[in-house]
């Protein structure tokens, strides 16, 4: 189901083939029922699409976090990246801190989300993100053009609060990324 509420298109789709069939049936055969059924097809499947922009998904919600994360960088504002990690996460407070004080990042983005596996029912709950990130930046004081790097992250979430947190990550060379989406 939670796939179902991340995809208005697929909705959409099953809604109008539902309501064309029974459309077809209704020209076809002229049995008045059939308007009955369309009728509730179109508020059925209007349901499931309002429920989908009223529902956002642990997936959604990562995903959310994870470009309001990079948004952050490309500001380089210190407090809002440090905001987005779980008190646990002493490791990745510290490696923000050098970086934001290192470099001056330009640019920042998620460029291809990889996967997700998200422990719902866990206490707390906990999700590990796999994605490819590129950033702009030059180092502080030294001035320079923007070198542009591309990394794959693994990064561990916690939530807490209904708010997912950073716990750690793993940072690799892209080609990692690459090897990882070719061997699926």
């Amino acid at each position: 189901m939670n796939e179902l509420m991340e995809q208005p298109l697929v909705i959409i789709a099953m809604g109008m083939v539902t309501i064309v069939i029974l459309f077809g049936g209704l020209i076809k055969t002229g049995h008045r029922g059939l308007i009955f059924a369309i009728l509730i097809a179109a508020l059925v499947f209007g349901g499931l699409f309002t429920a989908e922009r009223l529902i956002v998904t642990d997936r959604e919600q990562l995903k959310e976090e994870l470009t309001d994360i990079a948004q952050d960088v490309k500001d380089n504002d210190l407090d809002r990246i440090l905001a987005h990690i779980h008190p646990k996460g002493e490791r990745i407070s510290n490696a923000a801190r050098n970086y934001v004080g290192r470099f001056e990042f330009t640019e920042a983005r998620v460029t291809k989300f990889e996967d997700f596996k998200i422990e719902a029912d866990r206490k707390p709950p906990q999700a590990t993100v796999e994605f490819t990130a590129r950033v702009e930046g030059r180092i502080r004081g030294v001035g320079g053009s923007d070198q542009p790097v591309v990394r794959f992250l693994i990064v561990e979430f916690e939530k807490k609060d209904d708010r997912w947190l950073i716990c750690d990550y793993e940072d690799h060379d892209f080609s990692e990324g690459l090897r990882k989406r070719a061997s699926r």
